[in-house]
């Protein structure tokens, strides 16, 4: 177990089973590949993260994000998502609104996807926005350029991008302000 505070977790798991158990709440999981999770963190809290098979590899990601303020009460969403769900698609799987998603207490849309070769999704930018795409597995092109599994990009100074699979890739997606306020911990 370790704290944070301030802070929200965002987990999507790629391979395995991701269990997870924290001292506000209890035990969680164990999450399929697909699923996502969001721990908000803001008072603080005591968790961990862990393979929940003895037997298999787990691999995840976890991005933190800021809340809109401090002190938020700790709190755990999540939700399994399917193969179909994600395919051929940018699935939402976070978003502030919480239609359809994982709600998150801050200003962010996070999608994932799962394209198979030869198949395109695209995505606009709002005014102020930004990006941050992740290549999880696989070949694609972003505005024709090409991302292998393990390259990150931030997208600035962009009002859309199309994501074009050269061979079967995994990614996730986060939609977020350019500008924004710290809260808490991390305010000057």
């Amino acid at each position: 177990m370790h704290p944070h505070r301030d802070i929200e977790g965002l987990t999507y798991v790629v391979e395995g089973l991701f269990g997870h158990e924290d001292n506000v709440g209890g035990a969680f999981g164990p999450l399929p590949a697909g699923s996502v999770q969001r721990m908000t963190l803001g008072r603080g809290a005591l968790h961990s993260e862990r393979n929940a098979s003895e037997t298999e590899p787990m691999r995840f990601i976890q991005i933190w994000i800021l809340p809109f303020r401090a002190n938020l009460a700790p709190h755990v969403e999540q939700k399994v998502l399917t193969t179909a769900d994600r395919t051929n698609r940018l699935l939402r799987a976070f978003s502030g609104s919480g239609e359809g998603a994982v709600k998150v207490y801050g200003d962010v849309e996070g999608f994932v996807s799962r394209l198979e070769t030869g198949e395109q999704v695209s995505h606009a930018f709002g005014a102020g926005r930004a990006g941050y795409l992740y290549a999880i597995d696989g070949v694609f092109t972003v505005n024709g350029e090409k991302l292998t599994g393990g390259d990150a990009v931030k997208v600035f100074d962009e009002t859309e991008i199309e994501l074009t699979a050269v061979e079967d890739s995994e990614l996730i997606l986060l939609d977020i302000p350019v500008d924004y306020d710290p809260v808490g911990v991390w305010a000057p």
